[in-house]
């Protein structure tokens, strides 16, 4: 493992610069449509094009819910340059490159130029980076403001605080998630007991409420309505706290005689539907208590047993992923129908990329876990460790609280690889010798 180590980072440039190419091979060569929240993220931006409006407009005021305001709007202005899901998926492929150059920077920052190489191997065979350039979810914007956000943060220029503010708002305004990184800064400025540290909240406070008026004036011009982040509460805590609530996301809850069903949802606003699914998804917590802990194991389950939510787009089998061949095996009792008319040579290497995914996967996984039972004195005497500890376990609480699918821990995978890479080095470099 080590000679292997030691040839990527001697060939790190090399390593680079081609896993810049495989991401334009796929962006020109890949034939994969937009489907299920990718459709839905795209018709939303075209529908913004084509009205002129900014999302969220009078357009959306019936919609179920309001998802990543200034992704959608981003998106749409694309569009308006050149009208192609080619150029979304420019963009998201643009998105890595840039997810990939700050978070690397950041490694940089915090532990060294040796450590960051490790990172960039670690960032690069990690292959849902790659695939997320194939669809149109909001993950890899995400993950792009998330990974800025520390960098400004990081640069130790009190104006810097300003972009870092302006950037977790526009974080939180994508995905919920945002809000546990804006608490983890908080949380990292106060306990670094600088002299300095009010002026420096001051000044990150100071980017976040611009970009928040901005957003909500925005909003509210628009529609009429202040939305200043995604407004999906009542959707994602109902779908994790009902009678048939599995863990996972799981949308039984919205048909008739649930307690989700909502009666001529059409002339119903997205604010009314979201308070009476929380307001419905409260009132079954306070009442069943014990049950909706209880799903918590399998939340966590459902979030971290399995990782292809991207990895079908790279082999252009979007019809099959482990899920649907598990339902095949073990629902419909069917395996004759396994990926049936499709060649057994392309069955043969798309369960071997599959198995040797999940086992890099599983090691990340597993290290992350064993760095933190063997560590933990050390890593909590590292201030910008406990930053990264705090963003997990905020972030964590999330799904923990709501609705838990394989895609939502995508940021969390990020944070987890910068924090392994330093002990990654320690244990295949440093300690050998």
């Amino acid at each position: 493992m080590k000679k292997v180590i030691d040839f990527f980072i001697i060939n790190q440039k090399n390593l680079i610069i081609s896993y810049i190419l495989i991401n334009l091979l796929y962006l020109f060569f890949s034939p994969v449509q937009f489907r299920s929240d990718s459709l839905y993220y795209y018709q939303l931006s075209l529908e913004s094009l084509k009205s002129g409006a900014i999302y969220p407009s009078d357009l959306n005021l019936y919609a179920d819910y309001i998802v990543a305001p200034i992704y959608i709007n981003i998106n749409a202005f694309l569009l308006s340059v050149y009208n192609s899901i080619f150029t979304i998926r420019l963009f998201q492929v643009l998105l890595n490159l840039m997810q990939f150059l700050f978070l690397y920077k950041v490694t940089n920052k915090i532990y060294g130029k040796n450590v960051a190489a490790i990172f960039s191997i670690l960032y690069i065979f990690y292959l849902p980076n790659l695939g997320m350039t194939l669809l149109n979810f909001t993950e890899l914007f995400f993950g792009f403001l998330l990974s800025l956000s520390l960098w400004y943060l990081l640069k130790e220029k009190i104006m810097y605080l300003v972009l870092s503010g302006i950037i977790t708002a526009a974080a939180i305004n994508v995905r919920p998630t945002g809000w546990a990184l804006l608490i983890s800064i908080i949380i990292y400025i106060l306990i670094t007991k600088n002299e300095y540290y009010f002026k420096q909240l001051a000044f990150y406070f100071t980017g976040l409420i611009f970009f928040f008026i901005l957003a909500a004036s925005t909003s509210y011009l628009s529609s009429s309505h202040f939305v200043i982040a995604s407004v999906t509460h009542g959707t994602n805590l109902i779908m994790g706290a009902n009678d048939d609530a599995t863990g996972a996301y799981n949308d039984v809850v919205f048909e008739k005689g649930k307690i989700g069903y909502i009666d001529k949802p059409e002339q119903k606003t997205y604010i009314y539907k979201q308070q009476f699914w929380f307001n419905n998804a409260n009132n079954w917590i306070l009442q069943n208590p014990i049950k909706w802990i209880k799903l918590i194991p399998l939340k966590l389950i459902h979030l971290f047993i399995w990782d292809d939510y991207a990895i079908s787009q790279l082999c252009n089998l979007q019809e099959w992923n482990l899920n649907v061949i598990a339902k095949h095996f073990f629902v419909q009792r069917n395996p004759n129908g396994f990926m049936s008319g499709i060649p057994v040579f392309i069955k043969a290497g798309y369960l071997c990329l599959q198995i040797i995914h999940h086992l890099y996967y599983y090691l990340i996984i597993v290290f992350f876990v064993l760095v933190l039972s063997k560590f933990r004195k050390q890593i909590f005497n590292q201030k910008v460790n406990i930053l990264l500890v705090s963003i997990l376990s905020l972030s964590l609480l999330m799904p923990i609280v709501t609705v838990s699918v394989a895609r939502y821990k995508y940021p969390y995978i990020l944070i987890i690889i910068i924090f392994i890479s330093p002990y990654l080095k320690y244990y295949l470099l440093t300690r050998r010798n």
